[in-house]
């Protein structure tokens, strides 16, 4: 394998080499930082370039120069370009030995230099509604579009993303429920119940042949962000502050900690990696005595 690393110095030539990939999502600005860390070494060996440039994201983010997520954002960017370019240099193609190479190299990196990962903090005041302002805002709500989903948000305390990716067909009716599954973050699956009445209510105002919100005009599911938007106008309005989709979830886990829910039950349910991570968001001002009960 070629380990010279192409040194690429302007904006252009390195757009240019993540279209190869048509990696869209990242721009030249999760780019530059390396662009820079390039400048200050004389490193031209690719996997001791990726582990210094590693470490000084890291070290950025100890000094609180750069949070996780940027942290991440870039690591991830840097590695598709790195691919790209060494692609480039041989012959504009992967054979299956060289990319098995270069993966491999990729993940020992990564095992031996984590990134590093947010914490958790516990989920603020202003990001909870209480019963009268949720009340409030379902009263007489004039897009029933807003009614519909915050009424399925609460009663299932899904997130809009996964609400979203719902198919009619995959769901299961009984007299009072509708179950179906859903894949959460970390490509984890849980099964969701949710009242029969709520469901009915979401397929009536939106209408889906395919999905549960279905925008009729294209045929696919809502933009998260344009219904997270509609939801964030009204409340203003409505209430005078700002709700978003995901405010709704928040509400579902609180009601339920309220009503004397455990809380590994309550994990599972909102689709958290670990019991610790759901403690951390809802039981700071909560005694935790009751609430690690086993059912």
């Amino acid at each position: 394998m070629n380990t010279t690393l192409i040194r690429v110095e302007d904006k252009k030539s390195i757009e240019e080499a993540m279209k190869v990939w048509s990696w869209k999502s990242y721009s030249y600005k999760h780019l530059r930082p390396f662009n820079d860390y390039l400048a200050l070494t004389d490193n031209e060996d690719i996997e001791k370039t990726l582990r210094g440039y590693f470490e000084a994201l890291n070290s950025a983010f100890k000094n609180n120069q750069r949070s996780a997520s940027s942290v991440r954002i870039d690591r991830t960017a840097v590695k598709q370009f790195i691919r790209t370019e060494i692609k480039k240099t041989n012959g504009g193609a992967f054979n299956p030995q060289l990319k098995l190479q270069l993966e491999t190299m990729l993940k020992d990196i990564d095992s031996d230099i984590k990134c590093p990962v947010k914490k958790k903090q516990p989920v603020k005041d202003q990001k909870i509604i209480t019963h009268e302002e949720y009340r409030i805002l379902l009263e007489d709500c004039t897009d029933s579009r807003i009614e519909a989903l915050a009424r399925f948000l609460f009663n299932t305390g899904i997130r809009i993303s996964e609400a979203l990716s719902i198919r009619l067909r995959g769901a299961y009716m009984s007299d009072e429920s509708v179950s179906f599954s859903v894949v959460g973050k970390g490509n984890s699956e849980r099964d969701i119940i949710c009242d029969r009445k709520v469901w009915e209510r979401a397929a009536e105002v939106f209408q889906g042949k395919t999905w549960l919100f279905e925008n009729t005009r294209s045929n696919k599911p809502y933009d998260p962000v344009y219904l997270t938007q509609l939801i964030r106008r009204y409340s203003e309005k409505k209430i005078g502050r700002t709700v978003t989709a995901h405010v709704f979830r928040h509400y579902f886990a609180t009601t339920q900690i309220e009503k004397g829910m455990p809380i590994h039950t309550l994990s599972k349910l909102l689709g958290h990696s670990s019991v610790d991570i759901t403690a951390q968001y809802y039981l700071h001002d909560v005694p935790p005595e009751g609430y690690w009960r086993e059912e």
